[in-house]
């Protein structure tokens, strides 16, 4: 019998993911399975048989641009089948399937290890066009240490969604991190909801531990760590830092604020004197380190006084990035049954003064490095300058370092460069390659 000239053509898959860090690694991990399966993976909706959300369902702003995105792609592309994965269906489960019935189909956090038995029960012939890729190399690379949350934040829906805290274990860390280097990744940024943690529930491990042997066993890579709560920070990681070259002196600590009465209210620890204590002892351990946090305005009870005190505790501490949220009342959260809610108009006004308190420090910062040389590690090209990031610039948060002047020949992505910084852009920076 004569073999058939055909080529089986398989489906296509596009993912757009939308959230945290976090969800880029679950989309990582989804895409090695269907490669793994024989499915192609394309940068284009357009040519895709299958569309895959990856959702963010955080706060109810998040919950909202998941729900307009699918309806996005639901209205564009009536012929495509839809899955909707990640933090919005964890949350919300059932009510989903009366909501966005327009979806073919969902997959919680926890299953999406079925993803290609779910895409392929779909039963659908492939699409004529073929446009496979690989998983796309990046200068840097995402690698997820643990899962869930065990803190109880009344203002977080985390632990609805994540579920409990638990561990990855070292060797799964390794795998994952040499999977990223083989893809071309010189940095990896370590994230979880809560990294100062892992190993609570590993025998004998801390994240210094972690970070420490990731160092040692792979010295042609840097590492960043996302996110770690202020009283995880203790002198052995402290310790990890001054002695390892590639833990890249950069620090998340997300804080949320400082007056004690309301960081009581958060379910969170420590108060104004205990933070500025923290910051000042990092700065003398670690010189040249990188400070960023995170701070919720207009939280349940916040009087303009203890905002007050807020916008001094800013001023005081003077981060080189602070990230200013209004307080979002979350269906489900202890917060959101407290009395003494904020009302809109206040929340909205106290987080725009805030943002420009944090705004006018770290823009100060930022011009104080005009002059000074970085190793900038290089990205990729937009509107015909390269551009990259320095140790100061953490991957999708901050700004980028472009370089104004070239030779073609002498730059590739992932190449690091020294370079001197001319001027800035905002958050950006302009430099050129020192010779």
């Amino acid at each position: 019998m004569e073999k058939s000239n055909t080529k089986k053509t398989s489906l296509n898959v596009f993912f757009d993911t939308l959230g945290c860090a976090k969800n880029e690694v679950d989309t990582f991990k989804m895409e090695g399975l269907v490669k793994s399966a024989g499915l192609n993976i394309v940068e284009d909706a357009s040519v895709a048989d299958v569309i895959i959300l990856n959702t963010c369902a955080f706060i109810e702003a998040a919950t909202q641009e998941s729900i307009d995105t699918f309806f996005e792609y639901r209205n564009y592309y009536k012929d495509k089948k839809i899955i909707v994965c990640g933090c919005l269906v964890s949350r919300y489960k059932d009510e989903l399937k009366k909501s966005l019935s327009e979806a073919d189909a969902f997959i919680s956090c926890a299953d999406e290890e079925k993803i290609c038995d779910l895409i392929k029960s779909f039963d659908i012939k492939p699409s004529k066009k073929d446009e496979a890729k690989g998983t796309s190399s990046s200068a840097f690379g995402y690698v997820k240490i643990s899962e869930g949350c065990n803190r109880r934040c009344s203002y977080c829906t985390i632990p609805f969604i994540r579920g409990k805290y638990k561990s990855s274990s070292y060797d799964e860390i390794v795998k994952d991190v040499e999977e990223q280097r083989d893809l071309g990744a010189k940095e990896i940024v370590l994230v979880a909801q809560d990294c100062g943690v892992w190993g609570c529930d590993l025998d004998s491990k801390n994240l210094a531990w972690l970070t420490n042997n990731l160092c040692e066993s792979f010295p042609d890579l840097n590492f960043r760590l996302l996110y770690v709560y202020p009283e995880t920070i203790d002198d052995d990681l402290i310790n990890a830092f001054k002695n390892n070259k590639n833990l890249i002196n950069y620090i998340d600590m997300p804080m949320q604020h400082c007056n004690a009465k309301i960081l009581k209210a958060m379910g969170r620890r420590g108060d104004r004197d205990s933070f500025s204590s923290l910051i000042n002892k990092l700065r003398s351990a670690i010189p040249g380190v990188t400070l960023r946090s995170t701070f919720i305005c207009g939280f349940p009870g916040e009087s303009d006084d203890d905002f007050d005190e807020l916008c001094d505790f800013i001023e005081e501490i003077k981060l080189n990035y602070a990230g200013c949220f209004e307080y979002s009342c979350e269906e489900g959260t202890k917060a959101a049954l407290m009395d003494a809610q904020v009302n809109a108009t206040d929340k909205y006004s106290r987080t725009n003064k805030l943002r420009e308190i944090a705004d006018e420090i770290s823009l100060g910062k930022l011009g104080e490095l005009v002059g000074e040389s970085f190793d900038v590690l290089i990205e990729g090209i937009e509107e015909g300058r390269y551009f990259g990031r320095a140790y100061f610039q953490a991957p999708d948060i901050d700004g980028v370092v472009f370089i104004s002047e070239f030779d073609d020949k002498k730059i590739n992505i992932g190449d690091y460069l020294n370079v001197k910084i001319l001027d800035t852009e905002g958050y950006d920076l302009v430099g050129v390659i020192n010779v």
